[in-house]
């Protein structure tokens, strides 16, 4: 099997969980187009939590986070 296919698919099994998680989050509070403020509370508190940087956007809604690499 591909390398990169085998990867991929062992990533889908160890993440499957946090990811319905966070579907089932957004799917039981969902907001109106342009108005998604918790969402994007919900999104920064998870890049946070995770180590990337957010980048100010200046409105309520809508997440931009920094990944650094090292080129």
């Amino acid at each position: 099997m591909n390398t990169l296919l085998k990867s991929v698919k062992e990533a889908v099994v160890r993440y499957q969980p946090e990811i319905l998680e966070h579907y089932r989050h957004f799917h039981t509070r969902p907001e109106l187009s342009g108005q998604e403020v918790e969402t994007s509370r919900y999104i920064m508190k998870q890049l946070t939590g995770w180590g990337i940087e957010i980048q100010p956007l200046g409105m309520d809604s809508g997440v931009a986070g920094i990944l650094q690499g090292k080129k």
